[in-house]
């Protein structure tokens, strides 16, 4: 491993002179090997912009000249950066082998970028002469810029930053604060309205207080670029506040930690605190939220602005305190595989044989060891057909007619349980925290409707949301698991009005009253597919109930979740009181 120095507090390569010839750095040459580089094979191309990055930042230049080969390559390099990122934002985790390569080609480009503005700013101080502020200036907007980059490529895939780089980012804030630079407006290629380093400084904390691991696949990036409307408008303080409120937020710039939230302290170091108020941008996306507007034109019923909105103001807070308990759990992801699991979805050990009539397959769990988990993984299949039930309601059946199923795809296998060992599991009134170790990917996203069984435990499945995740390299995924009920009722759901009479039916489930967990009876409809006020014909066992959709309480763009009220009408076995459930 590379051994680092230490300047000024930041963290540097060694330098020496080059073992071999050393690159040409005059502007028409650099321009002319940018040119060369194959960017129809992204991955291979930042790798060679790495290489040469590495090279340079290596060699003893005068620090102008460093800041002009940054400053050029440096849009180049934000393109490659995003093509190879193309291939792992949105994938399943743990990553796969390939999917690791490529993210570590990215972060290894934009590290070597951050580095080589470090570098200018470990040599440039201290500023003796006015033309070298405007060069600090640069250096260290440069450097902060790409380090928060790095906290994007590490959202991207809900994985933690680098050792070092929330520290980084403070000490170069500190040293511009220092320098009276903070607030000196930079030109710079691709820097948008991030114009100061204060502005800079402010996105990266917006962006880490928007809850990432919270964000759903491929948010990110919108969010990145959303946040850095409303960062000017954070407020910083280094004087305690007045008085304590949501929104408020603080920094140690002596740790190498994210923002978090505010907490009066009087312990040594407290002269290295920032204040972080959020409430000018949380106002103004209110506003936006009030008059429709939301970030990256997100898709209709999206609750990003919502969800972000929560975060500012300190509302994503656990109600239950969790405690570690080691257990067996078996689950099922999606709404299809729920509804089949709760309904007790028993038959034969594989898939019929073809010559009879339609396909059935079962959709089971199998007993796993202690000290693991199971997946049921969801198939598209089990959206798309339904046949009915057996009389009794004794078992769910998923069909695929043949006279309708693609004819140049194959019918899925029986789905199996995929066991993978669990070394950690806390458990609470409110929820669970999942662990699933490197291996097999799990097919898992937040947003996703999740059903857990308990070893030991009933019959019943518990039915919850993935609120959050977090991906370590080398060891796995957690996952954070609000609880919705401790079970349900599956159902089947079709429209009764203008609107929705020729749909077709959908599964669905319907959640009783839980007080202990604060939830109302809801239906678990697939996302998209209902809209308040609408009449629904829910079908349980083959009695019908007629129900209004009065209130959607969350759009997870995976399932909805609504309040109804039942209605008594011709045809209808109504069974719940008159009211809002």
């Amino acid at each position: 491993m590379e051994k680092s120095i230490y300047r000024f507090g930041l963290e540097l390569p060694a330098r020496g002179d080059p073992q071999g010839p050393a690159p040409d750095l005059r502007r028409r040459i650099v321009a002319q090997w940018l040119a060369g580089l194959p960017l129809a094979e992204p991955a291979r191309a930042a790798g060679l912009l790495r290489d040469r990055l590495i090279a340079v930042n290596r060699l003893p230049l005068d620090p102008a000249q460093r800041l002009r080969f940054l400053e050029q390559v440096q849009a180049p390099a934000a393109s490659l950066v995003d093509a190879v990122e193309s291939g792992v934002i949105g994938r399943e985790l743990p990553l796969t082998p390939k999917g690791l390569r490529l993210a570590g080609q990215a972060l290894g480009l934009l590290n070597e970028l951050a580095t080589g503005y470090k570098i200018v700013v470990a040599d440039v101080l201290p500023v003796r002469a006015r033309g070298e502020r405007k060069l600090l200036a640069g250096a260290i907007h440069g450097a902060a810029f790409q380090l928060g980059r790095i906290l994007l490529n590490g959202y991207n895939t809900y994985s933690p930053p680098p050792r070092g780089t929330w520290r980084q980012l403070h000490r170069l804030y500190h040293l511009a604060s220092r320098a009276q630079l903070s607030r000196q407006r930079v030109r710079g290629p691709a820097r948008g309205s991030l114009g100061t380093i204060e502005d800079v400084y402010k996105h990266a904390l917006l962006l880490a207080l928007s809850d990432p691991y919270r964000l759903r696949r491929a948010e990110a990036g919108p969010v990145y670029g959303a946040v850095a409307r409303w960062a000017p408008r954070v407020r910083l303080g280094t004087s305690p506040p007045q008085t304590h409120r949501p929104g408020l937020f603080q920094c140690r710039l002596d740790t190498d930690a994210p923002p978090a939230p505010y907490a009066a302290s009087t312990e040594p170091g407290a002269a290295y605190r920032v204040s972080v108020d959020l409430a000018e941008p949380a106002t103004h996306l209110r506003l936006e939220i009030a008059q429709g507007a939301s970030p990256g034109s997100p898709a209709p019923g999206h609750d990003l602005p919502r969800r972000l909105l929560r975060s500012w103001e300190q509302r994503n807070s656990r109600a239950f305190s969790r405690a570690p308990k080691p257990m067996t759990v078996r689950i099922a992801l999606g709404l299809s595989a729920a509804h089949s699991l709760i309904a007790g979805a028993r038959g034969p050990s594989g898939p019929p044989q073809a010559a009879a009539g339609p396909l059935l397959t079962e959709l089971m769990p199998t007993e796993i060891p202690v000290g693991e988990l199971s997946l049921v993984p969801k198939h598209e299949y089990m959206e798309n057909w339904w046949q009915g039930r057996p009389q009794g309601c004794p078992s769910v059946w998923i069909s695929y007619p043949q006279e309708t199923s693609p004819p140049q795809r194959a019918y899925p296998k029986a789905p199996r349980a995929i066991p993978h060992t669990s070394k950690t599991l806390d458990v609470s009134a409110g929820g669970y925290g999942l662990f699933w170790a490197e291996g097999s990917p799990l097919p898992a996203q937040v947003g996703e409707l999740i059903v857990v069984r308990e070893s030991g435990r009933s019959q019943s499945w518990n039915v919850g949301v993935v609120r959050w995740m977090q991906y370590t390299k080398g060891k796995g995924l957690r996952l954070g698991v609000q609880t919705l009920a401790p079970g349900a009722a599956a159902i089947r759901s079709r429209g009764r009005g203008s609107r929705t009479t020729h749909e077709e039916a959908v599964n669905c489930l319907q959640l009783p009253a839980t007080h202990a967990l604060r939830q109302p009876p809801t239906l678990l409809t697939p996302a998209n597919r209902f809209e308040i006020g609408d009449t629904l014909v829910l079908e349980e066992c083959g009695e019908a109930r007629h129900v209004r959709l009065a209130n959607q309480l969350e759009n997870t763009g995976n399932f909805a979740r609504f309040q109804f009220v039942a209605q008594r009408g011709a045809g209808s076995a109504a069974r719940e009181p008159n009211g809002v459930h």
